[in-house]
């Protein structure tokens, strides 16, 4: 029956590919390392080494299995660790929603993720994507630790409403709002009139769990009206051309427009929202309640941007 000991003796040996050696290095006989190395082998069902002369080499089976075996050790050593860790309750396991796009929110989300890691090594950090799911419900029941969302109401009643909820909301980033549609319905237009959505459908996604949602919802109460939405169950910009409304459009943060994937769709066309007159707002949000409070509120103030 393979056991630790030998796997890490085998992994000792391995690296000097010598009995004499080795058996030094790890205080025992060479008697009883060649009976381990031995007893190893018979339990795998392979040979892990040959002799050619008066050397000795791995098989390739022993080559891919020291390979193999050391990121098991290392996982199992790093398991064994944050077990005791748990146990003094001194490790944290953070569970993050993965942002979707690739804008300046996104930039400025994982920047705040790196640097939690840096700022303890006892943490574990976990990405998710959670469909169909009410994301501040995660938050609160503990399921989830930080999310991104996507706002373009005042920032102060952003916070205000959370705070209700006993969740901290932080800008980490703020910058115009685009929209992206079938190039025959933007053609010649260099920035929309936010009048304009009057005539057009706003696209949004029917995965509850989507950042955007949050930002379309606010959108009456900037425009002073309610535009049309058109509700997608598209997961693909091809999916959505063929299937969508023909005078529907996506809106997104102006910084993921100029992306290659939109850049070099000559069907589609991506166009400023004028005047900048709807911001897009990356915000950070953290359970006041949550187990991580009191570590991840001053890490995420110091991403918060005005």
């Amino acid at each position: 029956m393979v056991n630790l000991p030998q796997l890490r003796e085998f992994v000792t040996f391995a690296k000097y590919l010598n009995i004499s050696k080795a058996a030094d290095v790890l205080f025992t006989s060479q008697s009883n390392l060649s009976k381990h190395l031995k007893q190893l082998e018979g339990d795998l069902g392979f040979n892990l080494t040959c002799k050619k002369g008066n050397r000795i080499y791995l098989t390739d089976e022993g080559s891919h299995f020291l390979s193999g075996i050391q990121s098991v050790l290392c996982d199992y050593d790093q398991l064994v660790e944050e077990c005791q860790l748990i146990q003094k309750n001194e490790f944290a396991k953070l569970t993050l929603q993965d942002p979707p796009f690739s804008d300046r929110a996104c930039a400025a989300f994982y920047e705040l993720v790196n640097n939690i890691r840096r700022a303890s090594k006892t943490v574990s950090i976990d990405f998710v994507h959670e469909k169909f799911r009410d994301r501040p419900a995660l938050l609160m029941s503990d399921e989830m630790h930080l999310l991104l969302e996507y706002h373009c109401d005042d920032i102060e009643n952003i916070v205000e409403q959370y705070a209700q909820q006993h969740i901290l909301a932080v800008q980490i980033s703020i910058e115009p709002l685009a929209v992206w549609g079938k190039r025959f319905v933007l053609e010649g237009v260099d920035k929309l009139d936010p009048m304009r959505f009057k005539e057009l459908s706003i696209m949004q996604s029917s995965d509850a769990s989507s950042p955007m949602n949050t930002l379309i919802s606010e959108l009456p109460a900037i425009l002073g009206y309610s535009p049309k939405i058109f509700v997608s169950p598209a997961r693909s910009a091809a999916q959505y051309y063929y299937s969508g409304h023909k005078n529907s459009v996506f809106l997104l943060p102006q910084s993921y427009t100029t992306k290659e994937v939109f850049t070099s769709r000559n069907d589609m066309r991506a166009v400023p929202i004028a005047d900048d007159s709807i911001p897009c707002r990356g915000v950070a949000l953290i359970n006041m309640r949550g187990a991580y409070y009191s570590f991840l509120e001053p890490l995420v103030k110091t991403a918060e941007v005005s």
